[in-house]
């Protein structure tokens, strides 16, 4: 599948963000770190993006300060009207295995309700799969590396070319 070019300062940018870099490829005169790419450059770029939502222990509820995050994913989809998404969940691994698989697939199915509902995107544009614990991105023997875990991704399955 190929995806329209945005430029090569972007995708390096991107790049840069999926190999843990974001923020630190480029600081401002301040000092502070670079804010990574839009949720729709990283999509048409790479194909995939971590949301940046997080979850509480054994929730699928999505808070109001994801709303801006939200809505970057549904304007990708409404620009790219053939696109289509996989939702993938994932938590830590607290629990059980089969209780984390079941919440991983409340949290994907939670964002594709949000953006259904909330943005008019079609659900049949939209897949939703849980992948519990198996497929974590950062240690889950720290607070911090579980909550990292507790995220949602979206990853392009088709769009026009």
């Amino acid at each position: 599948m190929r995806l329209k070019s945005i430029g090569l300062v972007c995708l390096v940018l991107v790049l840069g963000a999926l190999l843990g870099g974001c923020g630190c490829i480029q600081q401002s005169m301040k000092g502070e770190a670079a804010p990574p790419p839009p949720v729709a450059a990283q999509l048409e770029s790479s194909g995939s993006v971590r949301l940046n939502i997080e979850f509480d222990t054994a929730k699928w509820d999505i808070k109001p300060k994801y709303d801006d995050e939200l809505k970057q994913v549904a304007d990708f989809m409404k620009g790219h009207p053939q696109a289509k998404l996989e939702i993938q969940g994932h938590t830590d691994n607290v629990g059980t295995e089969a209780s984390n698989m079941k919440l991983s697939q409340e949290r994907a199915d939670s964002v594709k309700a949000y953006l259904v509902d909330k943005f008019g995107i079609a659900g049949d544009r939209l897949r939703a799969v849980g992948y519990g614990p198996k497929k974590p991105i950062a240690g889950n023997d720290t607070e911090e590396g579980r909550q990292k875990n507790r995220r949602v991704e979206a990853v392009v399955e088709k769009t026009a070319q």
